[in-house]
């Protein structure tokens, strides 16, 4: 293979890495929408725990068929800030966001990323700088569809 052709290849390689979604964990994955970049060090997270029907039992989540948690989040105007996945059976998901007021929309999805719940949805979150903002939500029974 001659130099050009290796540069090339290697430029190709590169920029796929760069379009994907930054990937946390096998069945993570958080895509930021910022026009911002990535966060830096300036910035304060978000930490959304949810229960199933108040519980952690990783069973719940069989129960409900649920295998992701989807959480929107979007900042001050409405526009989408990040869009993460996450395992049902972890309960919890971070982020680092800039100081704001957000809102998110959380819903549980099986393993064709269908929902399995109604969307919980909340308003006016403030994240401050070095500051966890923690939301606990909770899906009862009731938000099964």
């Amino acid at each position: 293979m001659t130099a050009p052709t290796a540069r090339v290849l290697r430029s190709v390689a590169v920029a796929l890495l760069l379009a994907a979604p930054a990937c946390v964990g096998e069945d993570n994955w958080i895509h930021n929408h910022s026009d911002h970049g990535d966060y830096g060090d300036d910035d304060g997270a978000l930490t959304v725990e949810w229960t199933l029907d108040d519980s952690f039992d990783p069973g719940a989540c069989r129960d409900f068929d649920a295998h992701t948690l989807e959480l929107l989040v979007y900042d001050w105007d409405g526009s989408v800030a990040a869009d993460l996945h996450a395992p049902c059976d972890e309960f919890s998901v971070s982020i680092n966001l800039p100081d704001g007021i957000y809102a998110i929309d959380a819903t549980l999805l099986d393993h064709s990323g269908r929902d399995v719940t109604t969307t919980l949805s909340l308003e006016d979150i403030d994240v401050y700088f070095g500051e966890e903002t923690f939301i606990p939500i909770d899906f009862p029974v009731d938000s099964l569809r």
